[in-house]
């Protein structure tokens, strides 16, 4: 695996051809491409419900994606160990992105199922690659029909856009030329688990091209790839024909967000500002300021605004929440003599935020029952946002007829960890449709909740605090 990507760094490089491979793909990661000449994305793929969807691991806090839950844009799965990924959906690119931001971009997509799978019907499913061509603009999209091999995949994907880079081939001929090298199809049927040949299908433009012609290799526009390579198999994310019929959607949604693992990244620098540091640098005008500015812009675009202040680490310049609400996704900042510096979202419409020995606590739902309920407590450290507890409560029982957790090894366990924090928490059993569900309560009465403000409020709470 490891060389198949040394072998595309060095036939690219020799011509002029930027290769960026990201590892750590996520679902933000899907939210925030941009027009390039070519994507390559190597991802699981499965059937869901009649549906393709594209298949993303990622670990981090189910609250900062409660939106695309609410809208079943995308679905969180888990492997048989464990892991969580989300099937992301189509109507998932069409309600992230708006019309053309893909424009002129070819999209290589490696992933099992794409277009179609014969178990579902013989024809070429293009509602996928519709979605890349007729909506983002891109100008063609390669893909393959039912599960593919990962090698013939690579194969297939690394000869096309050699051709393209080194040669100057259109898209069209290109595909062509691979298929002449590896063959029309993988060439491999299980009747278990794989049982029909996987191909390769082009939708779109096939006269595209990446460079016009091969002698002006050196003035072709750069080429910008991700790649994401969190799998090394591109054959279905540990799911069968068989059991993606067990997949059930899930509904999963909520209001607030934790740092992801990007913005730690890119927010752990080091401040003078902490637990009561040199706070005379900066003066009371200057984060009231930008404070103020950051509050009015929310409310200029969206008409609205609202959410928290609170001295989060005690060194007298509060934390700036402003709070996830339907049409503006929320974002927080602390104030440090680099500016404002952002540390992602953690309030939403159905949840409230708590303070008690150093921590934040928020507690936040669906808005509907039974729904899940979810916990989370944070600490902040200068710039840094280090998440204590995360817990998920779901709204289905387990074998032992209690609420399904994750987080904590148990239900038992969840609830000693809720206590920790001066909370009870106890759960109703319902029975609706034949189908077994639950509805946890947190009670947070024990707590002082933080006081949150509105439009002209939130400007006053941050000039007189």
């Amino acid at each position: 695996m490891i060389q198949y990507f040394e072998d595309i760094d060095k036939n690219w490089d020799e011509s002029d051809a930027v290769y960026e491979e990201d590892y750590n793909v996520t679902v933000s990661t899907m939210k925030n491409l941009s027009a390039k000449s070519a994507y390559i994305l190597g991802m699981h793929g499965c059937e869901y419900n009649d549906k393709t969807a594209i298949v993303v691991y990622d670990e981090g806090s189910i609250f900062k994606y409660w939106r695309d839950l609410k809208k079943k844009d995308i679905v969180i799965n888990h492997d048989p160990d464990g892991a969580r990924n989300y099937l992301l959906l189509p109507s998932f690119f069409k309600n992230n992105y708006k019309e053309n931001a893909l424009k002129g971009t070819v999209m290589m997509v490696e992933s099992c199922t794409f277009f179609g799978c014969d178990c579902r019907s013989e024809d070429v499913d293009n509602t996928y690659s519709d979605v890349f061509t007729d909506y983002l603009g891109a100008d063609a999209v390669l893909g393959f029909k039912n599960s593919v091999n990962a090698i013939y995949a690579m194969d297939i994907t690394k000869s096309v856009f050699d051709s393209m880079i080194i040669k100057g081939m259109t898209i069209g001929s290109a595909l062509d030329k691979a298929e002449e090298t590896y063959g029309s199809n993988d060439d491999i049927m299980d009747s278990e688990k794989d049982k029909y040949f996987a191909y390769p299908v082009l939708n779109g433009n096939k006269s595209k091209r990446l460079c016009e012609k091969v002698d002006d290799i050196s003035d072709v526009k750069k080429l910008e790839k991700k790649k994401s390579t969190t799998e090394t198999d591109t054959t279905e994310a540990e799911t069968t024909e068989a059991d993606t019929t067990e997949m059930t959607e899930s509904t999963t949604v909520a209001t607030t967000e934790q740092l992801s693992t990007e913005q730690k990244n890119t927010t752990q620098r080091n401040s003078d500002i902490e637990s009561g540091g040199e706070k005379a640098k900066i003066s009371e005008r200057e984060w009231k300021d930008a404070y103020i500015e950051k509050i009015q812009s929310v409310k200029n675009e969206y008409n609205y605004v609202w959410g928290y202040l609170y001295d989060l680490d005690n060194n007298g310049i509060p934390e700036l929440i402003i709070s996830d609400w339907g049409r503006h996704d929320g974002e927080s900042y602390t104030y440090t003599d680099d500016g404002l510096v952002p540390l992602g979202i953690m309030a939403g419409a159905f949840g409230h935020l708590y303070y008690e020995d150093g921590c934040l606590i928020n507690r936040a739902s669906s808005g509907g029952s039974p729904g899940p309920i979810w916990f989370t407590v944070w600490q902040l450290n200068g710039t840094d946002i280090h998440t204590v507890e995360e817990l998920e409560f779901d709204m289905y029982v387990d074998e032992n007829g209690e609420p399904l957790v994750t987080g904590a090894g148990s239900y038992a366990d969840a609830v000693e960890i809720i206590k920790k924090y001066g909370m009870s928490i106890d759960y109703q059993i319902m029975d609706l449709n034949d189908q077994r569900y639950c509805q946890v309560n947190i009670d947070t009465s024990a707590l002082d909740g933080l006081a949150t403000y509105e439009d002209e409020a939130f400007i006053s709470a941050v000039e007189n605090y």
